[in-house]
């Protein structure tokens, strides 16, 4: 028998900052349930929470009794309990055949090698696929079937809990169709549903339960019909009601009856054509907006009603309709910044707001002082204080923990093996551990980290573009004698963009792979069995965006050669730029002095 979610006290943090903060839920077997919220509202990260991906700052998940972080690592036994999909599931292949991803995704569940295929078959069946996929590479196959496929990989182990982030992303009708069929066949055999999506248009017809998050919270939940008789709380939480929601509470303003929350374009056009002889199935009444109805006979206006049930209205409409795509998505109010989020934001600390606006040569003479000045400290004292103004700059420039903590760890296990193969000495055949040689080493190098950090620092303030007009304007002298600017600049300016991107993909596969292989692992690693699982979807997604970009740089005309260009704008150099580099200026003759004082 399927067990409840039961969310207590989940607190889940990104570095340093909380994204989820003591939320309170049980989520019902049986039930199918939409996480609503705005964008960086917590509403992914409260997803791998639930499927082991994400540890807890404090709380804990349980299934049922059993709590899914009894230790370190997630419980397997309560891993297995839950199949987790995230968007765009088609992208995330990496064996050869679609037989050999069905062996992956079953191994942790133990089954029996002749258990495998006929389970695949059904599975593939069941999603609208055929057995004979089986022999083929997934990545020959259309968008569709790809969905289709992981689809069928996602309900092969028949979970009890289906966690699905974005599914409706990307999807056709009858895709829509194909997804709202297999929810259904979840809830019906007692199991449980939590999907988080933008868009609940398309999943209100088989939905249970609504659950808002705002405030890092679960803000408020309830059955589908009290979310659809109270939308104070979405609103509250910065969203829109569906358009379809809207346009059926406008009729049942207007005098008409409707069934609780009956937001289905065709069914409420039944309910009309039901409910009034005036909208035959020749024409539909029509009647000003400012026109009221006369009293005891229901009519129609319009323009109030969503012009897809105006069109259904005027014909027959058959007993068995199929969904459609809404073509008005949930609307979303402005996204919050979240812990990855590079660039000045509204919550910005002033300063950093103001670094950020500066002309990016500034920023570069600027760093330049300033890590001249740390690499001539000579003694422990201009140490302290070359470390104590690192932190203080990457402290008030407000660069993101996540941003400088993972290069960190490196430098400093790359200190530490300097450390100890420095220190160590053979001399008159023994071997001794030098300490002042050691500490020589430890001085050089971690100074040079602190160079590296504030220049780290230096490349998150600003934008990839400002970047590139930045070098245009400083490299263009070298025009005269043949050198590649444009070529130049544009590509240190992809760099600086790509590689936060790089990193945040590999990330992505790595959470991937172990969810699909239900393996305890902590956030971030990748355990060598799962290499391969991460590294060629990853590798493929690196050609898919390598694809898109090169498009995107042919339509702006990049690889035509042009006598002229027209800039969208030039970088001036302005005052509070002057003020940048004189404090940096008097940093840096700060430093010096330092580094003359004898100690």
């Amino acid at each position: 028998m399927t067990k409840d979610i039961i969310v207590s006290g989940l607190s889940v943090n990104m570095g340093s900052k909380p994204v989820l903060s003591s939320v309170e839920h049980r989520f019902a077997a049986g039930e199918i349930t939409l996480v609503l919220g705005r964008n960086g509202s917590g509403k992914s990260t409260l997803l791998e929470a639930l499927s082991g991906l994400r540890k807890p700052a404090a709380g804990q998940v349980l299934y049922g009794t059993e709590p899914l972080w009894p230790g370190r690592k997630p419980d397997v036994r309560v891993l297995l309990q839950s199949g987790t999909a995230f968007q765009f599931p088609e992208e995330q292949f990496f064996a050869a055949t679609v037989r050999e991803e069905f062996q992956y995704t079953l191994r942790p569940y133990r089954f029996r090698a002749d258990e495998i295929e006929p389970k695949a078959v059904q599975a593939l069946e069941t999603a609208g696929g055929h057995a004979d996929w089986l022999i083929r590479d997934p990545y020959q196959f259309s968008g569709g079937q790809k969905r289709r496929i992981a689809s069928a990989l996602l309900a092969a182990a028949n979970p009890d809990w289906l966690l699905l982030d974005e599914p409706t992303a990307g999807l056709d009708a009858e895709g829509v169709k194909l997804l709202c069929a297999m929810l259904s066949a979840q809830k019906q055999r007692g199991k449980g549903v939590v999907v988080v999506t933008h868009d609940p248009e398309l999943l209100l017809s088989v939905a249970d339960r609504i659950a808002l998050i705002a405030n890092r919270t679960i803000a408020w939940s309830g059955t589908l019909g009290d979310w659809y008789a109270h939308p104070e709380p979405t609103c509250a939480a910065g969203l829109e009601m569906p358009e379809s929601c809207r346009t059926a509470r406008l009729l049942q303003s207007k005098g008409w009856a409707l069934a609780e929350a009956e937001t289905d374009p065709r069914q409420v056009a039944l309910a009309l054509l039901a409910q009034s002889p005036t909208l035959a199935p020749g024409g539909v009444a029509v009647v000003s907006g400012a026109e009221s109805p006369e009293p005891g006979h229901n009519r129609v206006s319009l323009a109030a009603v969503q012009p897809e049930v105006a069109e259904l209205a005027g014909k027959r409409v058959s007993e068995s309709p199929e969904p459609r795509p809404s073509p008005a998505p949930l609307a979303m109010a402005q996204s919050e910044p979240t812990a990855n989020s590079a660039g000045p934001t509204a919550k910005a600390a002033p300063f950093a707001q103001w670094l950020s606006y500066r002309d990016p040569r500034a920023l570069w003479v600027s760093y330049a002082l300033i890590s001249a000045g740390l690499l001539l400290q000579n003694h422990w004292l201009g140490w302290l204080l070359g470390a104590a103004l690192t932190a203080l700059l990457l402290i008030v420039s407000r660069t993101a923990l996540a941003v400088w903590l993972q290069p960190l760890k490196g430098f400093a296990f790359m200190i530490a093996l300097a450390f100890v193969v420095s220190g160590f000495a053979y001399d008159q055949g023994r071997l001794g551990f030098n300490w002042n040689q050691a500490a020589t080493t430890f001085f050089q190098l971690s100074l040079l980290v602190m160079a590296m950090l504030l220049g780290l620092a230096l490349l998150r303030l600003g934008s990839p573009l400002k970047l590139q007009r930045a070098l245009e304007q400083m490299l263009q002298p070298l025009k005269r004698i043949g050198f590649p600017v444009e070529a130049f600049a544009l590509t240190a300016a992809l760099i600086v963009r790509f590689i936060p991107l790089l990193h945040n993909e590999w990330r992505r596969f790595a959470k991937l792979a172990a969810v699909r292989a239900k393996l305890p692992v902590r956030e971030g690693t990748v355990p060598l069995r799962l290499l391969r699982a991460t590294a060629v979807p990853f590798l493929l997604s690196l050609l898919r965006i390598g694809e898109r970009m090169t498009a995107a740089l042919e339509a702006k005309g990049v690889a035509r050669q042009e006598t002229s260009r027209t800039l969208s704008f030039r970088l001036k150099f302005t005052i509070s730029d002057g003020y940048a580099i004189a404090a940096a200026l008097i940093l840096f003759v700060i430093l010096l002095f330092m580094s003359r004082i004898p100690i």
